[in-house]
């Protein structure tokens, strides 16, 4: 009874009945949006197999800047440090798609073939890159296309799997595609383009970026194995001592460090989550304080109302009761 006499009152004042629905759900949709937000960009693992376990291997200049890792160092660093189950690496990158007299831009990774076996990462289509041993600018020059440009520019054509397509100026052969679920492994982009280092070299003649020591441009992520999370810290700040001694040129001021991927992503987004839903929170307590004000004003209309339903015998508690329905379907 509550229900259907709350439901002719909507119905008799439309105007009222949408202005409060509209008060809320523009706060409450505001909150909804923030919250996927901060979700989509800082609190989500990565999309890999056992999350927990994945850790970021650093150099640190100075004691606070943040650098890469020449591709050399990393090799050195993954034949050393035991106590992984696993290390690889990647650079983000650019490169021109060219196909049918177009051309587009597209975001790259230059990735160590052993990423997708490392972080336990599958293809949609087609396989992953090989996983060798030492990856170099003398492989096969194969690449993996996400799931994005897969159904954007080749339609989802299940026949693209072995046929070359045009990096820049050379040819390299897709050999899978990466599923959509991973979408990058920073989280803020698509990558459209997986790389092997072979690839690299031939679509930029930059064989240097893999083969010397001039460019700090690839992560090293690392999955630790069960228990060894002390050892494998260890182990990583020892090959930055180890690296400073024999290269002192490039590593002077280069320490290493291992920090845990998870914690890492959950504290640096502490702040800019904290920020953001404070302020949408601001707006939700402004929508149910103009909800709020509505309803005030709708009971001081009601009052001749109210008076004859106690004089009728209605308790407090049975009006209040009357009251709260209408609410709460205003809200639904």
């Amino acid at each position: 009874m509550d229900v259907r006499q709350a439901a002719r009152r909507m119905a008799a004042r439309p105007g009222w009945t949408l202005a409060a629905a509209l008060s809320l759900a523009l706060g409450i949709g505001a909150n909804t949006a923030a919250f996927s937000v901060a979700d989509a960009l800082f609190l989500r693992p990565l999309p890999v197999r056992a999350p927990e376990e994945v850790a970021w291997v650093e150099a640190v200049a100075e004691g606070r800047r943040q650098e890469g890792f020449y591709f050399q160092e990393y090799r050195e660093l993954r034949a050393a440090a035991d106590a992984f189950a696993g290390m690889t690496a990647y650079s983000s990158r650019g490169a021109m798609l060219k196909r049918g007299g177009e051309a587009e831009m597209l975001p790259v990774y230059v990735v160590d073939g052993n990423l997708f076996e490392v972080l336990g990462i599958g293809a949609e289509a087609g396989r992953t890159l090989e996983p060798a041993e030492n990856s170099s600018a003398d492989g096969a020059p194969e690449v993996m296309i996400s799931h994005s440009l897969w159904q954007r520019r080749f339609g989802g054509d299940a026949g693209i799997v072995g046929r070359q397509i045009q990096v820049n100026d050379a040819f390299v052969t897709v050999v899978g595609v990466v599923p959509a679920a991973v979408p990058g492994l920073e989280g803020r982009y698509v990558v459209d383009l997986w790389e092997s280092p072979a690839a690299w070299a031939a679509t930029t003649n930059a064989r240097s970026d893999i083969e010397e020591r001039r460019s700090r441009q690839f992560a090293v992520v690392a999955r630790v194995k069960p228990g060894d999370r002390e050892r494998a810290a260890g182990q990583v700040a020892a090959m930055g001592r180890r690296l400073k001694a024999e290269y002192p040129a490039a590593n002077r001021d280069i320490e290493f460090r291992m920090v845990m991927a998870r914690e890492q992503q959950m504290s640096q987004a502490v702040k800019p989550v904290s920020i953001l839903l404070a302020i949408v929170a601001l707006v939700l307590w402004i929508a149910c304080g103009n909800a709020a004000g509505l309803a005030l004003a709708q009971a001081e209309a009601r009052r001749r109302e109210t008076g004859i339903r106690q004089a009728l015998g209605a308790t407090r508690s049975r009006l209040v009761r009357q009251w709260l329905t209408e609410s709460a379907l205003v809200a639904a």
